[in-house]
């Protein structure tokens, strides 16, 4: 028997320059989470946990010539954990297919980078796009595969 509630608020600013052919905008929210965590069977837990995060993002978007644009993003962002990863009880899936969470992962932040090169000539139809796509992770939420190496004992696991 478990409980997970996962509360968050946010509120931010941004501050945008420009006009059609040059815009440039900068801001960030500032967000504050709560996630508490009770379980009540097979033994009594508790975890509580709160994250502040200032979440910054960026936007650059120019003409490229007569037919061409270029865009540039940046956000961050946070990702809570699930609440099979916050479990700390053993999960019996099968015979030999064991799980067990973890109650002290924090969330997961996370930035993105993007560029977009967009041209498209309307008088003879010719487009061409060009994306590129940058993700980093701190904290990183993973899940992992253990099978018992015989069926009547989950003492000795093994990883894939």
């Amino acid at each position: 028997m478990f409980n997970n509630q996962y509360n968050t608020q946010s509120a931010g600013l941004s501050y945008r320059i420009g006009n059609r052919d040059r815009m440039f905008s900068i801001g960030a929210n500032y967000q504050y989470a709560e996630m508490q965590s009770e379980r009540s069977y097979p033994t009594v837990a508790s975890v509580k946990q709160h994250f502040a995060n200032v979440l910054p993002n960026l936007m650059l978007m120019a003409k490229a010539g007569e037919y061409g644009r270029v865009r540039l993003f940046y956000r961050s962002s946070t990702q809570q954990p699930s609440i099979d990863q916050l479990q700390d009880v053993y999960i019996y899936s099968g015979l030999t297919n064991v799980s067990i969470g973890n109650p002290g992962l924090k969330q997961m932040y996370g930035h993105q980078l993007a560029g977009r090169y967009n041209y498209s000539n309307t008088k003879n139809g010719n487009n061409f796009f060009a994306n590129i796509f940058v993700n980093t992770r701190q904290d990183y939420i993973a899940n992992a595969i253990y099978t018992a190496t015989r069926a009547d004992s989950c003492l000795r696991l093994r990883t894939h």
